[in-house]
């Protein structure tokens, strides 16, 4: 996930986050890794992986140039980020698999 700051990789909507009981943007990388292993609800999802690369977040222009999502694209200004947004959750259940390098 480097070399976004440490503060992207939390969830913004987590309720630790939203009463400031938790400042991503005041905490170095060692003491946020250990809090989101202590308290995965404090992750940003989703977390992909293909090959060694990694992606925190959603950003479908991001996502579809790195791995390609097809025809099933979503459109690059939806907001992805937390199903709260999503009134039709079988959109963002499928995998997509990654091809991986040769």
């Amino acid at each position: 996930m480097a070399p976004r700051p440490v503060s992207e990789r939390f969830y913004r909507a987590a309720p630790r986050i939203k009463s400031s009981e938790v400042v991503p943007e005041t905490i170095d990388a060692n003491v946020a890794l250990a809090l989101l292993l202590a308290e995965p609800l404090l992750i940003r999802r989703p977390l992909m992986q293909c090959d060694e690369r990694r992606m925190v977040g959603f950003n479908a222009a991001l996502a579809n140039t790195w791995i390609g999502l097809g025809a099933q694209a979503p459109a690059p200004d939806m907001p992805y980020e937390g199903c709260a947004a999503m009134t039709d959750h079988s959109s963002h259940q499928r995998a997509i698999r990654c091809a991986p390098s040769t």
